[in-house]
């Protein structure tokens, strides 16, 4: 699973890694690279949606693998001639194929584990992430330096079906649940009760901002690294690996330390909750003091935090579905949950590149774009924090005492 994770991320991070040489070639406006970048969630929330409810009667197994097969088959023909129109498909395939990732993963994992002890593992596997995006950007950058970007698209097609192949033989179910018969075989929960209760309201609106800066990072960074503070594409890629680096160190970390709390019999609402918020409202703040300066230290310390830590939101978040929902339909509440905050991923991009457009200079509407994203991020961090209280919905839903 962290494997398929660093797959995940890599194919995302492709794109921004080759936005230069695609804004060149098909000649492109910030906007129309912003609408490439948006197309990518055009079917993303529904595609989760859909393998949520599937996950009710399939092995979460082969769902991995198909979504994993379908991301092969819309990376490898951009190996070739590739039209606007064509990589426009090719976004759009590859989002409904990642769509359910989240959800679905987190189901497969927490499969194998008691929810007291889910933080961790989660947020191991989930760290893959932060090497799909930062550290496998010193493969990528060479191969569309030397080669061009249709070559780096082939090769982690390529990369995905060596994974397909090894998940036959190596992806197994967890077991955990069928040991827990109390919750296996409790009766099921109104999915309104599930979804529109204050703690899972706090979780897309936190989860909303988390993944405006998963597609900001994936679309735009390297973009305004390279265009607006005028680093090379080697200094841009070793950018990467040190915010990849703080990523690495700051899910685990934050899973840590809300595991620790819940182990000590901490409440959901600061154990979870408060930690999540706290990592989403520094990376506001990073944000907005790397929106504020220049190319220097100063701006690459704030840009590690502004990107990586505040997703730490993805990884606490279904710890606090998970303390109110049942197991049984956990796969399908988490796969709805991420379908309505994932689509910051179509507004984002898109809105980013519109305000650009909108400035005399790349440079000036990239630093307008960065403070407003970083206000937003530190407001949804305030406002999640007080409606957060997984332990409240757990009494209310599941009328335990």
């Amino acid at each position: 699973m962290f494997i398929f994770q660093i797959i995940n991320y890599a194919a995302k991070t492709v794109f921004g890694l080759s936005g230069n040489q695609m804004v060149s070639e098909l000649q492109l406006t910030n906007t129309r690279f912003g609408e490439l970048g948006s197309a990518f969630y055009f079917l993303f929330p529904f595609a989760g949606m859909l393998a949520g409810i599937l996950s009710i009667r399939f092995s979460t197994k082969m769902i991995i693998f198909w979504m994993c097969a379908l991301w092969a088959l819309s990376l490898i023909p951009m190996m070739g001639h590739v039209t606007f129109t064509g990589l426009l498909v090719s976004r759009i395939l590859l989002g409904a194929a990642e769509g359910p990732v989240f959800a679905i993963q987190i189901h497969a994992v927490h499969k194998w584990f008691p929810d007291r002890s889910r933080a961790i593992p989660t947020s191991v596997v989930i760290s893959g992430a932060s090497i799909g995006t930062g550290i496998i950007a010193p493969v990528l950058v060479p191969i569309i330096r030397d080669y061009n970007w249709h070559a780096a698209y082939g090769f982690v097609g390529v990369v995905a079906v060596i994974w397909c192949v090894i998940w036959l033989f190596a992806g197994k179910e967890g077991t955990v649940n069928e040991h827990n018969r109390q919750e296996s075989s409790s009766a099921s929960v109104s999915f309104s009760k599930l979804l529109f209760n204050p703690t899972a309201i706090g979780f897309y609106i936190g989860g909303f901002a988390s993944y405006t800066l998963i597609s900001l990072n994936t679309v735009w960074v390297a973009r305004y690294l390279t265009k607006s503070l005028g680093y090379s594409a080697a200094q841009t890629a070793n950018i990467f690996v040190i915010a990849s680096i703080v990523w690495m160190i700051s899910l685990p970390g934050t899973a840590y330390i809300s595991q620790r709390l819940s182990e000590r019999g901490v409440s959901g609402r600061i154990a979870r909750g408060g930690v999540a918020c706290t990592s989403l409202l520094i990376s506001g703040l990073a944000i907005l003091g790397m929106s504020s300066t220049s190319a220097g230290i100063f701006n690459i310390i704030m840009i590690a935090p502004a990107f990586t830590l505040g997703t730490s939101f993805l990884t606490l978040g279904p710890l606090m579905v998970g303390q109110f929902c049942p197991e049984r339909q956990r796969g399908a509440v988490l796969a709805i949950m991420s379908a309505i905050l994932t689509t910051a991923g179509m507004i984002t991009p898109v809105l980013f590149g519109k305000i650009v457009d909108s400035y005399g200079t790349i440079a000036e509407g990239s630093q307008s774009a960065f403070y407003g994203e970083g206000l937003f991020v530190v407001g949804c961090a305030i406002v999640a924090f007080f409606l957060i209280d997984p332990d409240r919905e757990r009494n209310k839903i599941l009328g335990k005492n």
